[in-house]
């Protein structure tokens, strides 16, 4: 009998973006927005963006992530990093979070067989109808018209 599972979820988690290498400032900035509203971080997990960060190369993420847990905040990983940047993140407790920019095989496939196994009704030249259910991530086009879709 098996003793654990393995799961995906899909869970709100807070993006805290970075603007500024310099944690001393960041630990006090964040001081002042903590008192705003104590218990609603508490605990919270935060993903930190560096995307907006012209210099990761002067982020101390040895520094950044023991400031998170001393104010309650629970890192979960980072988004928007380089791989220098990503290696130093790792090396510090952070995981890496990869956006989602490129169509995997399934989705490309599963794409094609609703495009072509059954062909839309069209309302006029301009309006494309699925009635089947799309999946999560999955991309329908209705070029130079509207698209409704009656499926989940």
């Amino acid at each position: 009998m098996p003793i654990f599972q393995i799961k995906g979820g899909l869970y709100p988690l807070t993006v805290l973006q970075l603007l500024e290498t310099d944690l001393d400032d960041f630990e006090k900035q964040l001081e002042t927005k903590l008192k705003q509203a104590p218990k609603f971080f508490y605990h919270a997990p935060v993903v930190i963006d560096l995307q907006k960060l012209d210099n990761l190369s002067e982020l101390d993420f040895k520094k950044l992530h023991p400031i998170l847990l001393a104010h309650h905040l629970i890192p979960v990983g980072i988004k928007g990093a380089n791989a220098t940047a990503q290696s130093l993140a790792i090396a510090a407790g952070f995981a890496i979070l990869q956006e989602q920019t490129t169509k995997t095989a399934e989705t490309t496939k599963t794409q094609a067989s609703i495009d072509t196994s059954s062909p839309p009704a069209t309302l006029n030249n301009h309006t494309k109808v699925i009635s089947e259910p799309v999946r999560s991530g999955q991309q329908i086009y209705a070029q130079g018209g509207d698209l409704i879709i009656l499926g989940a």
